[in-house]
């Protein structure tokens, strides 16, 4: 589950790495072996803050609160929305709220694409890139939790 905790990092925060790294878990699957629950927060250099509640054993949840300066951002059910769910994104700034519907999409489908395309343009900087970021952080948060999957 940890990726769901860092790829809004790096999409937000544009890949700056995180001051402190606080993941605990709230529920683990032994027979699997896999986080199945847990909570985080990132902190990031000039005050920036990343918190998330991700859940499957509990009431199914993934929710993100982002903080910056003179500004927050919600985020409920972002990875994984059926095709035809809108999402909102609720912002605020400077103590003014807005509310943005996020039309829906299949994200799994806009990533093959994405993906296709890649393979097509032989550019894969941003994949790499993307993959040595995440498995930084997700490391991160693995030792924060104490969790050991040797």
């Amino acid at each position: 589950l940890g990726h769901y905790a860092v790829s809004p990092a790096r999409h937000f925060f544009n890949y700056a790495e995180p001051d402190e790294v606080i993941c605990r878990p709230l529920s683990f699957h032994s027979e699997h072996n896999v986080d199945s629950s847990f909570s985080v927060l990132l902190t990031f250099p000039s005050g920036r803050v990343l918190t998330g509640v991700f859940g499957f054993t509990t009431e199914y949840t993934n929710h993100i609160h982002i903080l910056g300066q003179n500004c927050s951002c919600e985020l409920e059910r972002v990875f994984t929305p059926p095709p035809e769910m809108e999402f909102t994104l609720k912002v605020r700034s400077n103590n003014e709220f807005v509310e943005s519907v996020v039309k829906a999409n299949d994200p799994f489908q806009a990533f093959i694409e994405s993906t296709c395309t890649a393979i097509t343009e032989r550019d894969f900087k941003g994949f790499y890139q993307a993959m040595l970021y995440d498995a930084r952080l997700v490391q991160r948060l693995r030792d924060s939790a104490e969790l050991n999957y040797d």
